[in-house]
């Protein structure tokens, strides 16, 4: 068991391409660090969910538990990784409820770590959960006829009940839930194919922030899961076709009506599909890029980045040659003046030699006058 693996930093960081080169190499997928986590609590804890992703089609498990008894869920909880959080729950499939009630070395399950870190998007998350299992009377309540039929299987009583408009195709329960996501979860294909060719809106969101798609997944219905996928691509390769729009920008003639109020209705549903779509797209985005993969925006900026890098670099050039250019030519004047400070100095010496010289010969005058003068007076 070492401090941190190869595996484990990429997974940190959240380098899937150099994650999936080490698991082809053979790197050991169970390995643990100081922590006793492996590389899929790392994934959970981190958020990485593109690497979460290619661990687990690698065979890693998200029911390990580490050194505290924390399960990937419990991890994803604490640092709020909701993401995570859900596709764990879809790969413990119909034991995601056990996932739920897991404790750890502290008697802690995942509900007490992202209520005790603050991480409310969970707790709502991880709540409406419970709540369906909690409250499957309450689920299955008389004051959602269609629901109630949508989940018990029941589509003649719920073809009448939209029929004959007693309840909008797309009503929601108490717990943000349409017949679509009852269905879905209950894997009644033949009320979700009725759904779906009347227009149901399979994009709409619980109070979990699931979708269609996402309930079926959870509840492991993978025959409803590839309908509702193939509904999705099929959906997305009619917006381009007018023909079998109806109307005006390819929307269903269906969708109009004389109505204001319907209209604002489309409109606001419209942009909230725009807004799921955009974060749906920044989504993959990142996930491809994870993966290895290079956008052409991205690299246009790497480009410009190297671009910019090279200017600099080159402009630091030119001024370090400069600064060399004016440090040599002030050596050269340095050099200069010690030259004129030597010959100046030697001058100086002999003028102070002459000086001596000259005052010696006239100490050697003066004594000479003054011995002449002695003698002429002496004479006299």
């Amino acid at each position: 068991m070492s401090d941190q693996t190869t595996g484990h930093l990429a997974v940190v960081h959240g380098h899937a391409g150099v994650l999936h080169t080490l698991l082809r190499a053979g790197c050991d997928i169970n390995m643990l660090d100081k922590n006793q986590w492996s590389m899929v609590h790392c994934a959970a804890y981190h958020g990485r969910l593109g690497c979460l992703q290619l661990l687990v089609r690698w065979g890693g498990s998200v029911e390990e538990v580490d050194g505290m008894g924390n399960t990937a869920a419990h991890l994803a909880a604490t640092s709020g990784h909701l993401s995570c959080l859900k596709f764990i729950m879809g790969e413990h499939k119909s034991k995601w409820n056990n996932c739920l009630k897991d404790r750890n070395n502290n008697g802690e399950t995942a509900l007490m770590l992202a209520h005790q870190y603050n991480k409310q998007h969970v707790v709502e998350y991880i709540k409406n959960l419970q709540w369906e299992v909690e409250h499957p009377e309450e689920a299955k309540s008389a004051s959602f006829p269609a629901h109630l039929a949508a989940y018990t299987g029941d589509l003649e009583h719920l073809v009448m009940l939209i029929d004959n408009q007693v309840v909008h195709i797309d009503e929601r329960d108490d717990n943000g839930a349409t017949p679509a996501h009852k269905a879905a979860g209950q894997g009644h294909l033949d009320i979700l194919q009725w759904l779906i060719e009347h227009d149901a809106n399979t994009r709409i969101k619980n109070k979990a922030g699931e979708s269609v798609v996402d309930v079926a997944r959870r509840f492991a219905q993978l025959p409803a899961l590839q309908m509702l996928q193939r509904n999705s691509r099929d959906a997305v390769n009619d917006e381009d076709d007018d023909d079998d729009g109806g109307g005006e920008n390819g929307i269903p003639r269906s969708d109009y009506d004389d109505d204001d109020d319907d209209v604002d209705d489309f409109m606001v549903r419209a942009k909230n599909l725009l807004l799921e779509m955009e974060k749906k797209y920044e989504v993959a985005k990142m996930n491809f890029i994870q993966l290895g993969g290079v956008v052409d925006g991205v690299v246009e900026e790497k480009i410009s980045d190297v671009e910019n890098y090279r200017r600099q670099l080159t402009e630091l050039k030119r001024q370090l040659d400069m600064e060399r250019a004016e440090r040599m030519e002030i050596n050269e004047r340095m050099e200069e003046y010690k030259d004129e400070i030597i010959r100046l100095t030697c001058e100086l010496q002999q003028v102070m030699r002459d000086k001596e010289e000259m005052d010696e010969m006239m100490d050697r005058k003066t004594t000479k006058n003054d011995k002449t003068v002695k003698k002429k007076v002496a004479s006299r």
